[in-house]
């Protein structure tokens, strides 16, 4: 209880400095009041995301370099195919294949026969690679449910807030999960992100844009800082403020190297 009233405190002082800090510039208002007309649902504030982004696709066939492993991605026609490539500590070269129907793992050229449980953690893990790798675009999948939360600010700046929850049916593992996004009322560009997932005991993160890498179908992918709080209790709508109060804690950067388009 004694943290709780701590962590609640840390929101309240948070709130009150972005209050204070943005009231000197004069466009806050009116920006606000202009962009409530003008956005006032999430698939609007989508459709922009998207297009700011290069727009959607119906085919897709992308790869890139995330820590020590080779990413593929090929989605199309209602399907997908994902492999992750690397060097076990055995130099042994590992290919895993993910697709909508089957996992399989391949050692040296050879199918090599996992367990269910490892073959479930394995395509997990690569999934959320790709997920985040793929934002915004993966909130154009059928079982995403959005609701637009109105305008925030974020230092000093308008953002449209989307809340992303999950169907069971379509949703998979982490159907559960819910995220923020943080849209930026002038260019439609993601600078924010937030999460709550329950694996593994659970927790919360919030993620800052860093950097923006441009592939040459003029599609748009994104590197971030990774933010944490300790406590689960908060509201994920609050984050923003206490990033901007410096209650968050970095934890490690999320970079993907040499992303490109392939055939």
């Amino acid at each position: 209880m004694k943290y709780f009233k701590t962590v609640k405190g840390w929101v309240v002082v948070a709130h009150l400095f972005v209050f204070i800090s943005c009231q000197s510039d004069p466009n806050h208002g009116s920006q606000k009041a202009n962009n409530e007309l003008t956005l006032d649902s999430a698939e609007v504030v989508l459709n922009k995301v998207i297009s700011a982004y290069g727009g959607g696709y119906t085919e897709l066939q992308v790869a890139f370099r995330f820590r020590e492993f080779l990413y593929t991605v090929s989605e199309g026609d209602g399907g997908f195919r994902y492999t992750r490539s690397f060097t076990d500590t055995a130099s042994a070269s590992i290919m895993d294949i993910y697709t909508n129907s089957s996992f399989e793992r391949i050692r040296s050229g050879k199918i090599d026969r996992i367990t269910p449980e490892k073959a479930k953690a394995y395509s997990n893990s690569i999934n959320s690679v790709v997920y985040f790798a793929l934002l915004p675009y993966k909130l154009r999948d059928p079982a995403v449910v959005k609701e637009y939360k109105g305008l925030s600010h974020i230092k000093c700046k308008a953002y449209h807030t989307l809340k992303v929850t999950f169907t069971e049916e379509g949703g998979g593992e982490d159907h559960d999960d819910e995220f923020y996004y943080w849209i930026n009322s002038d260019d439609s560009k993601m600078d924010y992100l937030a999460y709550r997932y329950h694996t593994e005991g659970g927790g919360i993160r919030f993620r800052e844009r860093i950097r923006t890498h441009t592939l040459s179908n003029a599609m748009l992918l994104q590197d971030y800082t990774n933010y944490k709080t300790d406590s689960l209790l908060i509201d994920l709508s609050q984050l923003p403020a206490m990033f901007e109060a410096g209650a968050l804690v970095a934890l490690s950067k999320i970079e993907i190297e040499d992303p490109r388009i392939i055939n």
